[in-house]
């Protein structure tokens, strides 16, 4: 019959079997390694506390943001309304049109900024209308795009809805076409062409532009890389890109010929 179990004794037990394992540790060192054990687990619990503080604190700031923010896009809003009842020229009318269009996407960023810090859910998935989404974005940024670059829209999907989130979808074009715009040389095209492509659908924007060297296609998802200096910008725009593309269930992908053209394709489930 086996000794019963002592100090010196590890009890591994898997089932109705209890395997002992010797240890040759004496009832002193077992105390002490026991005491090491209770600290590291008060320092565990320690910091997870801190974590907890941390995270209500960004929660909170969070939530004061988006009032505050809040209250500066109701005040945009009220602007926009005022001028929007005004006569104004045929050009006019339709800057007022765009800044309704802004308004509008500030009010849905600031919504699921809200809403994240109340459940922590980053992504907000319905139907929506292709169109309903693509079309006010190349409004918006033909509008407001210079050195004379026009944004070509060809929508030739044979679907009308997809399910995604509005606005992660919203960002990931947005930040395409500003970056199109941005290396195209003058009087040129942007171009934004969707399409099927099996089970998903196919998002592409092609400029005409310095284009990207083949070894940092990689690179170029990454936070804080800058290829090209001369440009400005943070280095933050195709990696939180890359992010959101994720957060679809899609693929993002780059094809590019210096100083001839660079096609970004984004590929998001139906």
């Amino acid at each position: 019959m086996p000794a019963p179990y002592g100090a010196g004794s590890l009890v591994y037990i898997r089932g109705r079997q209890a395997t002992r394992i010797v240890t040759r540790m004496s009832p002193a060192s077992f105390f002490c390694r026991s005491i090491a054990l209770s600290k590291l687990f008060y320092m565990l619990n320690h910091l997870v506390a801190i974590e907890d503080t941390e995270l209500q604190k960004t929660q909170k700031f969070i939530y004061a943001w988006g009032h505050d923010i809040g209250n500066l896009i109701s005040s945009l809003r009220g602007s926009h309304g005022a001028l929007n009842d005004s006569e104004l020229s045929s050009e006019a009318a339709s800057w007022v049109d765009t800044i309704g269009m802004i308004c509008h996407q500030l009010e849905e960023v600031n919504m699921n900024i809200r809403m994240f810090s109340q459940t922590g859910r980053s992504s907000y998935f319905g139907k929506y209308r292709i169109s309903e989404i693509v079309e006010p974005i190349v409004g918006i940024y033909q509008k407001i795009a210079e050195k004379d670059i026009s944004i070509v829209l060809n929508n030739k999907c044979t679907l009308d809805y997809i399910e995604t989130d509005k606005l992660k979808l919203t960002h990931i074009l947005s930040n395409l076409i500003v970056n199109a715009v941005k290396f195209s040389p003058p009087n040129s095209d942007v171009a934004i062409n969707i399409s099927d492509a099996g089970p998903h659908i196919k998002f592409e924007v092609t400029d005409n532009g310095i284009g990207i060297p083949l070894d940092k296609f990689d690179d170029i998802f990454r936070p804080y890389v800058r290829l090209n200096k001369d440009y400005r910008g943070t280095g933050l725009g195709l990696a939180i890109c890359k992010q959101n593309v994720d957060d679809l269930r899609g693929s993002i992908s780059v094809y590019s010929i210096q100083n001839q053209q660079t096609t970004f394709t984004v590929l998001l489930p139906i």
